[in-house]
């Protein structure tokens, strides 16, 4: 990705549906502005277009547009200023998930268009989680001449642009928080989010250690946790990771896990009245 890629993030929205600053408003562990600088890719510069963070997570650039206030077209010409890379992510600070379709926009990125917009559920298109040539971006805002008050709609019209459709797991991300219903959504969604990644640790750890131990086997997750809790509940709670051990002990020596792990289980269950 490196230098040939960069992000604006247009903050200055006067967010009048919402009732309040939406950029600090917190969707799980950060505000939306965070969520956004989180998930973009390290090594991309990035440019805010709106007021200074006060300890932002990552190095940016600032820019405002002229006037204040001057609207969303306004703010991409201020923010273009600064852009030096080939290709340029515009997102809005109001879709605190939009950076993680960012490699998915520079996957389908065409050889001959302006711009990869993807659409959303509806099939309405996103421009502010989109991805542009930068030199293209700048000669529509030029065509457009004045920018003050200017719709993003009537940018992209000076533009070829490919529309994307997303899978359905990926167009959640699309959601944008206008009212408090959405911002609702969107903590629930990271909620999601939050134990789609834990599950994707587990394998990760598990593909580690197998690696480390020179073995690859079929690991039933399901299976180890059930007898592991039925270990703690049925003996004590340390019964847990020895009884798991005791199993892998036994599969080695050619036991078959399920009918294993069932006996281990119903062992449990019986305890202490086989003692």
């Amino acid at each position: 990705m490196g230098s040939r890629f960069s992000a604006m993030i247009l903050t200055g929205g006067a967010s009048s549906r919402f009732g309040s600053d939406k950029s600090q408003v917190l969707v799980g562990e950060y505000s939306l502005i965070e969520n956004l600088l989180t998930t973009l890719p390290s090594e991309i510069d990035i440019v805010i277009v709106g007021p200074q963070l006060d300890k932002p997570s990552r190095e940016v650039r600032y820019a405002r547009e002229s006037p204040l206030g001057g609207g969303p077209v306004a703010a991409i010409e201020a923010g273009l200023a600064l852009i030096e890379s080939e290709f340029v992510a515009v997102l809005a600070t109001d879709m605190p998930f939009a950076g993680q379709i960012l490699e998915v926009l520079l996957d389908n990125f065409p050889l001959l268009e302006d711009a990869t917009i993807p659409l959303d559920s509806e099939g309405i298109r996103q421009p502010l989680c989109a991805l542009y040539r930068s030199s293209a971006l700048a000669r529509a805002i030029t065509e457009l001449g004045s920018v003050q008050g200017q719709s993003v709609r009537r940018l992209i019209e000076i533009l070829t642009v490919k529309e994307l459709v997303l899978e359905p797991n990926l167009r959640r991300i699309l959601l944008d928080i206008d009212t408090p219903s959405d911002l609702l959504a969107a903590r629930n969604l990271s909620k999601e989010s939050e134990v789609q990644g834990k599950v994707h640790d587990m394998e990760k750890w598990i593909d580690a250690v197998q690696k480390e131990l020179g073995i690859n086997v079929v690991v039933d997750e399901k299976m180890i946790l059930d007898l592991a809790r039925d270990a703690a509940h049925g003996v004590e709670r340390k019964a847990a990771p020895i009884t798991t051990f005791l199993l892998g002990i036994a599969i080695a020596g050619g036991a078959d896990p399920k009918e294993a792990a069932k006996g281990i289980a119903e062992l449990a269950g019986r305890w202490p009245t086989d003692t």
